[in-house]
């Protein structure tokens, strides 16, 4: 998982792997640290809204479960998901296109090969 701050918008990017731990209730974790001393961490889970609050070790970022699971529907695609917060910068979520098109290749690729395999024996 990668995360970007800017001044006009928090950005969370994952792979598909990461999207499809997310959708199985899996809590992603990043952490930025100094030596032993924490710099941030931010913790993301789905939920039934989008919320950002401190935790003890961190932030807590919980995603709308709902509008998660239908933009990873769509996928690969190239613009990412805008949740709504409270207040504060806008929250930008997205997948990895590029691994995406590097996944599918690979399934595309192995079913392909196992085709041809069929067909000749």
């Amino acid at each position: 998982m990668k995360l970007t701050l800017r001044p006009e918008a928090l950005r969370v990017r994952v792979d598909e792997a990461e999207l499809a731990r997310l959708l199985a209730g899996e809590c992603l974790r990043v952490a930025c640290h100094h030596g032993e001393q924490p710099l941030l961490a931010l913790a993301v889970t789905l939920a039934a809204t989008t919320t950002l609050a401190p935790a003890a070790n961190g932030w807590q970022l919980q995603l709308d479960r709902g509008a998660v699971t239908q933009y990873g529907a769509g996928l690969p695609r190239r613009d990412a998901l805008e949740l709504p917060l409270d207040s504060g910068p806008a929250l930008e979520f997205d997948v990895d296109v590029r691994d995406s098109v590097r996944v599918r290749r690979r399934r595309e690729a192995s079913a392909g090969a196992g085709d041809g395999q069929a067909a000749r024996s």
